[in-house]
């Protein structure tokens, strides 16, 4: 017991109201500027819709330039459609290629390309 009596004498200085406010202050404002980081990496990322959206038009892109398929049509996707016009672009052989992505009769977003095409394809 003589052990312990040396170590009940001791006391340690406890930290005043105002040093605890800061510091609960100082974590509360790093949280909220990690909070507020995550959340802009957040909305800034694509959905996974618009990935699958933009990974459809890329393969139709493709297959039009290897099928050499000029004509107006729409693609439907499950969750979503896609309407291809051709429309001429200047005085050259240059067409434009619009894909115009649409959910539920709104439009999500255009693509725009430009094709070269040969004298035998005009």
């Amino acid at each position: 017991m003589s052990g312990l009596s040396k170590y009940s004498n001791y006391r340690v200085p406890a930290s005043s109201l105002l040093e605890s406010v800061i510091a609960i202050t100082i974590i509360a404002t790093c949280l909220l500027i990690a909070i507020r980081l995550y959340v802009q990496v957040l909305n800034s990322s694509p959905s996974a819709v618009e990935l699958k959206m933009r990974l459809a038009v890329d393969k139709a892109y493709i297959e039009l330039q290897e099928t050499q398929d000029w004509e107006e049509g729409m693609i439907t996707q499950p969750s979503f459609r896609i309407a291809k016009r051709i429309l001429p672009y200047g005085e050259t052989g240059v067409r434009q290629v619009v894909f115009t992505v649409l959910k539920d009769q709104d439009t999500v977003q255009v693509y725009n390309y430009l094709i070269e095409m040969d004298d035998e394809q005009l």
